[in-house]
């Protein structure tokens, strides 16, 4: 799957979207009635986990895969309405979204976070790690906000573990109806920079192996230039990918 770095990752985050199972039963179903080129591609759908397990029952193919959009790190106790690893997993998550903005906004903490990462990785998860800033200041101190959140984040984490780990560079004021993409030119410096920091960390050899993705409103008019110009290894996809069409537009734009 994803640890393979000639595949492109493309992953759908539903969000709290849609409001019944029928609803995105439906968007499911339109897609795969879409004409996709998996070749090179990895496709996640990534619906609320209430969803998961019917969705996941209507597909009987091999060429998409399925996240959850968190999770806790502790595997059963006194945390309502939190979900363990080990119940995605049962649900039949084989990927789950870490520390995404939206959830770090409600008070995700750099330890929960930490901790949600060594745990889905120890337990063969494969795990999407977000991290971006809020604010692109001309001072640059974005760069520390993105090194400290991968220094806290990957605290856990031996290089041992490191197999199954993606980067996803999520800057937050490009999230959301109404806003853009960031400039492919800003994508592909940050690339560079979460890469150099990863090496520190890892080693050249792992740290330059962990493939890394966008998000932010991306669609099927910016994916390709993200991809090529920004030099990234896929795409979390948000708004777009409840849209059947234009998912398919952008899986097949993406060469």
């Amino acid at each position: 799957m994803s640890a393979n770095k000639n595949l492109k990752l493309i992953v759908a985050n539903w969000k709290m979207n849609p409001r019944s199972l029928k609803e995105a039963k439906k968007v499911f179903n339109d897609f795969k009635k879409e004409k996709i080129n998996y070749t090179n591609k990895t496709i996640v759908f990534c619906p609320p986990i209430l969803f998961l397990k019917d969705l996941k029952s209507t597909y009987k193919g091999a060429k998409i895969f399925w996240g959850a959009q968190d999770a806790h790190f502790e595997e059963e106790g006194q945390f309502t309405s939190d979900i363990s690893i080990p119940m995605v997993k049962d649900a039949g998550a084989r990927f789950v979204i870490i520390g995404h903005s939206e959830v770090r906004a409600k008070g995700d903490t750099d330890e929960s976070i930490a901790k949600k990462t060594f745990k889905a990785l120890k337990e063969d998860m494969h795990v999407l790690l977000c991290v971006g800033e809020k604010v692109h200041d001309a001072q640059a101190t974005y760069l520390n906000v993105v090194a400290e959140q991968l220094k806290s984040g990957l605290r856990y984490i031996t290089p041992n573990l490191v197999k199954k780990l993606v980067i996803v560079y999520e800057p937050v004021w490009t999230i959301g109806k109404g806003n853009s993409a960031m400039n492919t030119h800003d994508i592909h410096f940050m690339n560079l920079f979460i890469k150099k920091e990863l090496m520190s960390k890892f080693g050249k050899n792992i740290g330059s192996g962990v493939s890394i993705l966008y998000g932010g409103s991306v669609d099927s008019y910016n994916c390709r230039a993200i991809m090529e110009e920004g030099v990234v290894d896929g795409l979390l996809v948000g708004r777009a990918s409840l849209n059947p069409g234009e998912f398919a537009k952008i899986i097949n734009t993406i060469v």
